[in-house]
């Protein structure tokens, strides 16, 4: 039989076929079995990490409780972290990730791999190391007393753990997980999250221990002036100081060493630290001529700067620092301490303290003598059951970071690098900072009834911006809404302590309210409105903020709406929200409120 010379073409095209062919399905069962080898690694990778994210985050939760052995969840924790780094972390997965798209994906599971690793190698175990040595009950007073040395100790255990998480949040942070799939860009969010909250808890020990030391007298006895503020008359930085106390610390040990009042104090016939122009032109004189008015301004260092001055005059002696506390906060802490009995019997609760400090004591005691000894005793109880050892640790904690958070708790130190980091954790009572990221407003109350009827009033307060010039720079409106919601026959049933009896020109049962609302810097008011109608309004640079003032006076069940427009400087996308005094009551907030081009005038 013959060949023709067609068929041997055709025999010659098969034979340099065959080794294409054979190239060719030997590419693609090794691209099948990379995929295979990847999606079988990175399915026990998913499951590795579904594993150590709850452990991460209970050992998060152990570390924020300040209680219990986190060693067992740390060793489980870090097997499955490491397991799940190393199935990440091979050649051939590391070589997949050049792919588009799939490779996207898998570099944002690996570098979430690698940093929760991270965490559970570098941050955690410093902090199981201290688990067994200090929890939050090694660190609350106990006769009296808060032993220093177990957070000398964990200071620069906590200082390494702090850094390692900040290194960490940072890598997590930037995982970058745009386009990828949603199970993996979920589960990178939630890592990051747990990364995060930890960062900033550990964060807040380290703090606590590089400052706790110094200000609980580690170094040298300090004295603290303490302003129990009363929210039934209002002042911009929250109540008026009423009851004054002097508490000492000397090596952990704390105690009330001198009490008094803001009317003990008196007048003063000059300012014992000058007030700027400022201050004068916002808050009057009396700023700086009664204890009552420190706290007039928003900015609680300038309070506490008054406060010390005019304690220094009065008493000789010149404090450390001063701190601010109010009522409600003080309610908080008493669901740590438990009831406290007054010296006439009262049990006060965290349910009731609001309304007898604030309300039913002027009923029963129209003498303000009385009145101040009563808060006072209500405040060396309460200092005493903290102080005594019979305090739920963790209770107390979140009732001093629910106060510091809601600005119920400031606090000034004189020492200047104490002060820096006491403004960086937002515990110094500063006037309003905006960023990139935010814009704030402020929004201040000063009681101008001279009496104790700020208890009935309600505020909420509504904030939007919207963009209408050709130069894109933001019109904004702040809406402030207040209520009077005394008894109608609130003139005559009311103590004439509380209404005020007139004795400032004011009507019994109506409360007169300065309003001052803080707009970002640069920005400009152009327009104050009471119930849609312009009015007269004072206004002044505040330490670079835009201050703008304006009084309402409110009868029994009356309500008013006072708004202030402003223009911003620049074009601004940053989220909006408000500053304000801590009021008896809470205060609604809508920081989104919707506004329209209608809604501003010109504003050129």
């Amino acid at each position: 039989m013959t060949t023709t010379r067609a068929e041997g073409r055709r025999a010659a095209a098969r034979g340099r076929r065959r080794p294409v062919v054979i190239a060719l399905v030997a590419l693609l069962a090794v691209l099948l079995g990379v995929a295979a080898w990847v999606v079988l690694r990175g399915l026990a990778a998913r499951d590795q990490l579904l594993g150590a994210l709850p452990l991460a985050a209970a050992v998060r939760q152990q570390v924020a409780d300040g209680d219990g052995d986190i060693a067992a969840e740390l060793d489980e924790l870090q097997g499955r972290t490491q397991s799940a780094r190393e199935l990440t972390s091979d050649p051939v997965w590391r070589a997949v990730e050049l792919v588009p798209w799939a490779g996207q994906n898998l570099r944002a599971f690996r570098e979430a791999a690698a940093t929760v690793d991270d965490v559970a190698d570098d941050a955690l175990p410093p902090l199981g190391r201290l688990a067994s040595s200090i929890t939050l009950g090694s660190l609350t007073p106990r006769d009296g007393r808060i032993d220093l040395q177990p957070i000398l100790d964990a200071a620069p255990v906590l200082a390494d753990a702090a850094t390692a998480l900040e290194q960490a949040d940072a890598r997590a942070s930037a995982i970058e997980t745009e386009g990828t799939l949603p199970q993996i860009s979920e589960a990178v969010g939630e890592l990051v999250g747990l990364v995060d909250e930890t960062a900033s808890i550990v964060s807040g020990l380290d703090t606590a221990a590089r400052l706790l030391p110094g200000m609980l007298g580690g170094d040298a006895q300090r004295d603290y002036l303490l302003l129990f503020l009363n929210n039934a008359e209002l002042r911009a930085g929250g109540g008026i100081p009423g009851a004054l106390a002097v508490l000492t610390a000397d090596d952990g040990a704390l105690a009330i060493t001198a009490q008094s009042s803001a009317s003990a104090l008196g007048e003063f016939a000059t300012a014992p630290e000058p007030l700027t122009e400022v201050e004068r032109t916002l808050f009057g004189e009396a700023t700086g001529l009664f204890m009552q008015n420190v706290t007039a301004t928003p900015d609680f260092v300038r309070s506490a700067e008054l406060a010390q001055a005019m304690w220094a005059e009065r008493q000789g002696q010149t404090v450390d620092g001063v701190i601010g506390l109010d009522v409600p906060a003080l309610a908080r802490i008493l669901e740590a301490t438990g009831p406290v009995a007054l010296a006439d019997g009262t049990e006060l609760t965290s349910d009731n303290a609001v309304q007898v400090l604030l309300s039913d004591t002027y009923a029963r005691l129209p003498e303000p003598s009385a009145q101040d000894a009563y808060f006072a005793d209500a405040a060396q109880r309460v200092f005493a059951a903290v102080t005594n050892g019979g305090v739920e640790p963790g209770a107390l904690v979140d009732a001093l970071v629910n106060a510091a958070g809601n600005d119920r708790l400031t606090v000034w130190s004189a020492d200047p690098d104490e002060q820096e980091v006491l403004t960086a954790i937002d515990l110094a009572g500063a006037l309003p900072v905006s960023d990139e990221r935010v814009t704030l407003f402020g929004v201040y109350l000063n009681d101008s009834t001279g009496a104790k009827m700020d208890y009935y009033l309600r505020t909420a307060i509504g904030l939007g911006s919207v963009t209408c010039r050709d130069d894109e720079r933001p019109s904004y409106r702040v809406a402030v809404r207040l209520e009077n919601t005394a008894p109608a026959n609130a003139a005559t049933t009311l103590p004439d302590y509380v209404t005020g009896a007139g004795a400032f020109g004011v009507p019994a049962g109506t409360i007169r309210t300065n309003v001052f609302v803080y707009g970002p810097p640069g920005s400009v008011a152009y327009d104050v409105r009471l119930d849609s109608q312009s009015v007269g309004f004072v206004s002044a640079e505040h330490d670079g903020l835009t201050a703008t003032g304006a009084t309402i006076d409110l009868e029994p069940g009356e309500l008013a709406e006072l708004e202030v427009l402003f223009v911003g400087a620049e074009p601004s996308s940053a989220r909006l929200d408000i500053d304000h005094t801590p009021a008896a009551s809470s205060i609604l907030l809508t920081p989104n409120a919707p506004l329209s081009c209608r809604d501003v005038a010109a504003d050129d």
